[in-house]
């Protein structure tokens, strides 16, 4: 009865829902079935799915990536909630590392985060341009300058990561 209760009590919550509610949902759900569809379960795929950043290679160490804001990325005083934007830095960098890193990279940890909020982020996007600074064959350090719609700064960060290399 337990499992029945909770699935009618969610079909009735569902059909209260506004539009902008249900896109939402739809969203968390389909993070939800990606997540749960490989055989190693969700572990790190949920974060990177709620975070949904694209990201492509601008130069040899450089890469440039968009966060799609969502209304529900904002915190109560109105601007982007300052730890989706370490989130989506975080995210930006270490997809940076792989992408730029000399060597091939087997696996990866961010070891230090150090982040300077500028101003409150607001819009509909957020860019990431990362700089691969250092590329050792055990510590990386990277630079990211975050900028709203209007081109603002709105924070930048310095991040060192262990990296684990594949070994010829």
């Amino acid at each position: 009865m337990g499992e029945y209760h909770d699935r009618e009590h969610l079909k009735k919550m569902i059909d209260s829902f506004s539009p902008e509610q249900l896109e939402s949902l739809h969203f968390y759900m389909n993070i939800l079935k990606k997540g749960f569809s490989g055989r190693r379960g969700p572990e790190g795929k949920v974060i990177r799915g709620f975070i949904d950043l694209t990201i492509e290679q601008t130069g040899e160490r450089t890469t440039s990536a968009a966060l799609p804001v969502r209304w529900e990325m904002y915190n109560g005083l109105g601007i982007i909630h300052g730890g989706v934007t370490a989130t989506f830095i975080d995210n930006a960098m270490g997809t940076t590392l792989f992408m730029c890193h000399p060597h091939e990279i087997i696996r990866q940890v961010t070891i230090d985060l150090n982040i300077h909020y500028l101003k409150g982020a607001q819009g509909k996007q957020l860019i990431a341009e990362t700089v691969l600074v250092q590329a050792g064959k055990s510590i990386a350090v990277l630079d990211c300058m975050v900028k709203d719609e209007e081109n603002e700064p709105v924070a930048k960060a310095t991040g060192t990561f262990r990296v684990w290399i594949k070994r010829d």
